[in-house]
């Protein structure tokens, strides 16, 4: 039924020359992402593109949606309807999404009584299916024929335009800014986002101790250093020129005009990331997970990642070995236990060597070194072998939407951001493997 729903909003979207898209409300990351690919397609295509979110309330209940003022988005591209319209579509998807909801509390329910298995209530295609698919299939679309062209994505990427936040909330904005940080007026700042793996068991999180020197290498250089993030995430220590944004109650609008406005963001594998590449800003990642996709799309803008040993071994696995396994020989979920590796953070020397390379890269006068250029042109030849030459079986991926991932990964690989010089030349081949 909701299959038949997608075909028909795709067909009149075609008629209309409209995208109809319902970015994945629940997670901030994906739907940034979703966001920025689909205002890249109706450039390509000389379309609109027309966001749908559900409602923020039904029948008293509160649906959680990651930012709801990414819908307040402003762009030439992007169509703004009518009450009526936009009524209907975020009550249709509303709908849908209850149905997901209620079908999933229904077999939590028989699954307590009956005493079955978490995969009765939670798995892959469950997941799939509670979310809504409007647009989905059109947003990294391109001729197979040309499946890999990374220099449409680079066009693409460099005649796009960012979109803005409304006046009123810029107002906003800055009257925040003002009212609790005067300190930051007519100052440049940077913008830093680590998810916790201190209290939790996220494999892209790190521990915020770590980017301590790298704070105040920024300090010292006369950066203010915005923390983002949540109450859930230990407090930082105080220090003259870092704001712990995480434990000061704002709304959601401020992370999106702080990211706008930063003169970088630095982040590990999580949701605002993805805003640098929708704002066009400058990007350094660290304690990476994944070194294929979740990578800086601009040049000059640099990744490390985190360490790699083999459990049974305990030996290290160099970068120049990433390359001999499948595409699912990178971690691309939260947990990994399953798996025949160990991850260890970066170190703080790791996270300021990387930001001292970044800082002093010029991408207006400087290349890239031999050793990044290898990197890369390793990389992109294992790329193109798993997914366009290989079809690559991607099993994180629902079965629904394997081929959909493909490309997706795929579309996510154009890019032009690289691994940090400096940790390369340490990581590139290892002698001493020994964890």
């Amino acid at each position: 039924m909701f299959r038949l729903i997608y075909k028909i909003s795709d067909y009149f979207g075609n008629k209309l020359n409209i995208l109809i898209l319902s970015p994945n409300y629940r997670s901030f990351g994906n739907s940034i992402e979703e966001i920025f690919f689909g205002l890249l397609h109706c450039h390509d295509k000389g379309k609109k593109l027309l966001l749908i979110k559900p409602f923020n309330n039904f029948f008293f209940k509160k649906i959680n949606i990651s930012n709801e003022y990414l819908y307040e988005l402003e762009h030439d591209l992007l169509l703004k309807p009518n009450f009526i319209t936009n009524f209907f579509l975020s009550l249709m998807m509303t709908l849908m999404a209850s149905v997901g909801y209620l079908e999933s509390k229904a077999r939590l329910i028989i699954a307590s009584i009956f005493g079955l298995n978490s995969n009765f209530f939670s798995n892959k295609e469950l997941s799939y299916n509670s979310l809504q698919h409007f647009g989905r299939k059109l947003l990294w679309g391109f001729s197979e024929e040309e499946p890999y062209s990374k220099k449409k994505w680079e066009s693409l990427d460099n005649e796009y335009s960012a979109p803005s936040l409304p006046y009123s909330l810029i107002q906003k904005s800055n009257k925040f800014i003002e009212d609790n940080f005067p300190e930051v007026h007519d100052k440049d700042w940077v913008t830093l986002h680590v998810l916790d793996n201190t209290l939790t068991r996220y494999a892209r999180g790190a521990d915020i101790n770590s980017y301590y020197p790298a704070v105040e290498y920024l300090i010292n250089k006369g950066f203010t250093v915005f923390r983002m993030g949540d109450s859930s995430m230990p407090k930082c220590f105080k220090l003259k020129g870092l704001i712990d944004l995480a434990h000061i109650k704002h709304e959601n609008f401020l992370d999106l005009y702080l990211v706008k406005n930063a003169s970088f963001h630095i982040g590990v594998g999580s949701g605002p990331n993805y805003l640098t590449h929708l704002f066009k800003k400058d990007l350094l990642v660290t304690n990476l997970t994944e070194w294929s996709t979740s990578l800086p799309r601009k040049k000059g803008n640099f990744f490390i990642l985190k360490n790699l040993y083999k459990k049974s071994t305990k030996e290290k696995i160099a970068i120049s070995k990433l390359f001999t396994k499948g595409f699912d020989f990178q971690i691309n979920t939260n947990f990994y236990e399953d798996r025949d590796l160990l991850l260890k953070d970066n170190t703080s020397d790791e996270i300021l060597s990387v930001l001292k390379d970044f800082m002093e890269f010029d991408d207006s006068e400087s290349s890239y070194s031999k050793l990044q250029t290898k990197f890369d042109k390793v990389k992109n030849a294992w790329l193109k072998h798993e997914l366009i030459d290989n079809n690559a079986d991607i099993t994180y991926s629902s079965d629904k939407e394997k081929d959909l991932q493909r490309v997706r990964s795929i579309a996510l690989s154009t890019l032009n951001g690289t691994m940090g010089h400096s940790y390369l030349e340490e990581n590139w081949e290892i002698e001493n493997n020994d964890l």
